[in-house]
């Protein structure tokens, strides 16, 4: 059983890659997200947890949260972005998106999970 903060890093990358992983300790949700947050793995730990078929129900509920919150933050985002580059554009400004935003789309499955 898994519960201490090393472990859970593991745990989520484990499970992330698609490995097995070991049962977790139940009332440890909290600090699964917690350091799924801590490590910038929240909203790709909700999509694995999602996929896993062995998922505890209670375990999923914890992440869809986290899921939608990763969702709407991703939009704001992407309107942000845009305005921002159509103002550049507007002003004549030629640029190169490399970080941030862009980076979400062009390296990840859904932009997300960045």
């Amino acid at each position: 059983m898994i519960a201490d903060t090393p472990d859970l890093r593991l745990w989520i990358a484990r499970l992330v890659v698609g490995k097995s992983v070991a049962p977790l300790l139940p009332g440890s949700e909290e600090a699964l997200l917690e350091a799924a947050r801590a490590e910038g793995m929240a909203a790709l730990l909700a999509d694995a947890l999602a996929q896993w078929q062995e998922a505890p129900a209670y375990l999923r509920d914890v992440f869809r949260s986290v899921a939608r919150d990763s969702a709407a933050y991703e939009l704001a985002c992407q309107v942000e972005a845009r305005s921002i580059t159509a103002a550049l554009a507007a002003s004549g400004v030629r640029a190169l998106v490399l970080k941030g935003t862009a980076l979400g789309y062009w390296l990840y499955a859904q932009p997300a999970h960045r």
